[in-house]
């Protein structure tokens, strides 16, 4: 009866996506496995209930938010640093009904997912967004690290980005190069976007009028000063990302 339980509570986590997570915070046996489920699936109801009671009319949900929740927003992560952060793994179906929020954002998490998981992300956002909502998504932009390797004629604050990037490596680097052939392995990334390649991304999910914005700037002022500056030197973050807004048509 013990095996079958067991067996019973994986396959439950495995079809919410939490078996993954809850394993490695818990060794998958009996008692374990059974309080694990439960302290995942009670936090996330905790914190979703807490956000829909105080967002009002304009639910906001933020995708992969690290170690920077935003007030406001219900901030969400496939590995939650707090009990105030919801368990969501974006690459499956969101556990939210059609037409849920207002608002989605998400900063430098995209580009974590294959193409095809980004894909779901997206069509997910689409789904979960009441008609007129909008997306925010930040990500590195490749062009960035192109040019770190091709111009030869780099602004003092690149070179003092490359300067930084060697350091918190711990890299003997010698150029772009260095910079270019590692900076995905190092930092877990599995696809690099360009402009027209997450626009179009975004149109085959269903968006529109995307627009290209600067950081922390919008022309919705629910989505001005998202962007987390403060976790890299002055400047950084900005010279390395791009930034595109969409609008789900009613």
């Amino acid at each position: 009866m013990e095996g079958q339980m067991r067996a019973l509570v994986k396959r439950r986590l495995a079809s919410m996506g939490l078996l993954k997570p809850v394993s490695v915070i818990y060794h998958i046996s009996g008692r374990n496995l059974r309080l694990a489920a439960h302290v995942v699936t009670f936090a996330n109801r905790r914190v979703v209930n807490r956000h829909f009671s105080e967002a009002g009319g304009e639910p906001k949900l933020q995708i992969g938010c690290g170690s920077n929740p935003i007030d406001g927003w219900l901030n969400s992560d496939k590995y939650p640093v707090s009990s105030n952060v919801m368990y969501l793994d974006a690459a499956r179906r969101f556990p939210f009904p059609d037409a849920t929020f207002a608002y989605v954002y998400s900063e430098h998490m995209i580009g974590s997912l294959s193409i095809w998981q980004a894909s779901t992300m997206l069509s997910e956002c689409f789904r979960t967004l009441a008609p007129g909502g909008k997306i925010r998504i930040a990500t590195l932009d490749i062009k960035f690290l192109i040019d770190l390797y091709e111009n030869p004629n780099k602004s003092e604050l690149v070179q003092q980005y490359m300067e930084w990037f060697c350091v918190q490596t711990g890299m003997q680097c010698n150029g772009g190069i260095f910079i270019l052939n590692n900076f995905a392995k190092l930092y877990g990334i599995e696809f690099i976007y360009d402009e027209p390649t997450l626009r179009d991304a975004m149109e085959i999910a269903g968006f529109s009028h995307i627009t290209r914005r600067d950081l922390n700037e919008s022309g919705d002022e629910e989505l001005r000063n998202l962007e987390n500056e403060m976790r890299m030197p002055d400047g950084f973050l900005r010279v390395e990302s791009f930034i595109l807004e969409g609008t789900k048509i009613a």
